[in-house]
């Protein structure tokens, strides 16, 4: 810590910047929330005690205890705002070329610092209340175990803005130029023809960004950010798919019948209704929140990568530039089989900020559900190519194939002694590009690791595989999101694939088969 502080007096005065000035209103807010919560179980603890205890609590509520109540929740709001607003004075960022700095505390000084070469990924959030009246934050993600920094609470404009200004400084650090060339006076948030905006006299050093545009006449509030890019769009979800979607998972289904059941038991017994409808809407939330993350989602083709956009409650725009990127999933569940949809995941470098593996992989899928074309669209502006003279062949054998063919290796037929059903679906295909990784014989997963990228390789063999030549191979990546374990091979095999799958490693990380930012921007035509 004290490394970061002396390496943030270093940074000069006028690069720190403040943040918009509605977020000490934002934390009184809270306070009314917070209220609205304890009157609703106050209120749900006196109804429990029928109509003589909802009666006797109207009998002792008077308008000088109301008003007393209320007075006191004004008053506490009021302290709330003050103190908050001391904290936001004290708050502040700076982006320079030692990297991204953020300082806050009044008495207990805190100063986060990443540097460039730390960086990993730059998103815009905005959470439900932040969508209504048009505030956000930008998150960004390192690359190790540091924590995210996230700025904000600012505009969406200054948002957009402060994002184009963190990758384009990004792309200059790893370039080796200055962080602010090519940067506008415009296009950096506090800053105005070059100048910093003048402001926030009262701290010592702070610059304040709360209405950088203030100077400008007849500029509109921009509450999407999209109105400022102008990147490419790919991909957009229909709502109606998503909706379709939702239904069409075995969670959804199963609460359903459930749920039926339930009723139809409820009728003819003395069981309690709600329990069991408490009881099966976790399957039924689990659903409802994976799809207000996707609601919405946009994709599109910026000069720094790829560029998804969704959510209803909680809106996230995130960057997924090349040199990130490790892998591909496509996944086709079972009860989508008959529409061809499938979903398109990344794995990616850094995601420190995920809560949880499955918020990690969350915040990795790109498209939710998409057709076929979209999918496959998907998958080749991330893939140069497979590495094969025919890839069209390989993609078909990968989605639709079954057992060995002239890509795949698949498990041998004693292995159907431990999986029956799906042995035959089980491939992996090695090229100098990707390593392929086929499973799943109604649905449908296939993932495509750059061999540049490949972290380890593991092989393991249980006591009754021992006796039928069979083994296990697993294929580990960064942050070991994707499932890359495949069961029952021949133990012959295996070894074969570990030493052929070293040297494709090995030779794509001397030559680097992975495109850097110039050669995909060619690529697409950005």
């Amino acid at each position: 810590m004290s490394e970061k502080r002396s390496l943030g007096k270093s940074v000069p005065a006028s690069e720190w910047r403040q943040f918009h000035k509605v977020t000490p209103l934002a934390k009184g807010g809270m306070v009314w929330i917070v209220f609205a919560i304890a009157v609703y179980n106050i209120i749900q603890q006196i109804l429990e005690g029928g109509v003589r205890g909802f009666g006797d609590f109207i009998e002792k509520l008077t308008w000088l205890i109301g008003l007393a109540i209320f007075g006191g929740l004004i008053l506490l709001t009021l302290l709330v705002i003050l103190f908050s607003w001391v904290s936001w004075k004290f708050q502040s960022f700076a982006i320079v070329d030692s990297g991204i700095h953020k300082r806050a505390g009044v008495i207990m000084k805190n100063h986060a610092h990443m540097r460039w070469d730390r960086i990993q990924s730059v998103e815009v959030e905005q959470r439900l209340f932040g969508r209504i009246f048009g505030f956000g934050s930008v998150k960004v993600e390192s690359a190790g175990s540091e924590p995210a920094i996230e700025l904000g609470l600012l505009s969406m404009e200054d948002c957009a803005t402060l994002r184009k200004e963190v990758l384009a400084g990004l792309a200059n650090a790893r370039a080796g130029r200055p962080v602010r060339m090519g940067l506008a006076g415009h296009d950096a948030v506090g800053h105005e023809g070059g100048e910093l905006v003048p402001g926030a006299g009262e701290v010592d050093g702070v610059v304040d960004c709360a209405q950088p545009f203030a100077q400008t006449p007849h500029v509109i509030p921009v509450y999407d950010p999209d109105d400022t890019e102008n990147d490419r769009l790919i991909f957009e979800l229909p709502t109606v798919r998503l909706i379709g979607s939702s239904f069409l998972t075995a969670g959804t289904i199963l609460a359903l019948i459930g749920l039926a059941a339930s009723i139809v038991l409820s009728i003819w017994s003395e069981v309690s209704l709600i329990a069991i409808i408490i009881f099966i809407g976790g399957a039924i939330i689990s659903v409802v929140k994976s799809a207000l993350g996707a609601y919405g989602t946009k994709v599109y083709i910026s000069e720094n990568g790829l560029r998804v956009r969704s959510g209803l409650t909680k809106l996230t725009t995130r960057s997924m530039p090349p040199a990130r990127l490790h892998a591909i999933e496509l996944h086709r569940p079972i009860l989508w089989r008959w529409k061809d949809w499938w979903q398109v995941t990344a794995t990616l470098a850094g995601g420190n900020g995920a809560e949880s593996i499955d918020d990690a992989i969350r915040a990795g899928i790109i498209v939710p559900v998409g057709s076929r074309e979209e999918a496959l669209r998907m998958l080749w502006t991330m893939l140069p190519d497979a590495g094969t003279d025919d890839d069209a062949a390989l993609i078909h054998d990968a989605l639709d194939g079954l057992g060995t063919g002239r890509f795949f290796l698949s498990a041998p037929g004693r292995a159907k002694w431990f999986d029956p059903i799906t042995y035959k679906s089980r491939g992996v295909c090695l090229t100098p590009q990707v390593a392929v990784l086929r499973r799943g014989r109604f649905s449908r997963k296939v993932t495509f690791v750059w061999q540049d990228h490949t972290q380890s390789l593991r092989m393991s063999q249980g006591p009754i595989q021992r006796l039928l030549k069979l083994g296990d191979i697993r294929v580990d990546m960064v942050n070991l999101q994707g499932n890359t374990r495949h069961k029952n091979m021949a133990i012959d095999e295996v070894e074969r694939i570990i030493w052929v799958e070293n040297d494709l490693t090995s030779r794509a990380r001397h030559v680097g088969v992975s495109e850097t930012i110039e050669q995909w921007r060619e690529r697409v035509r950005v």
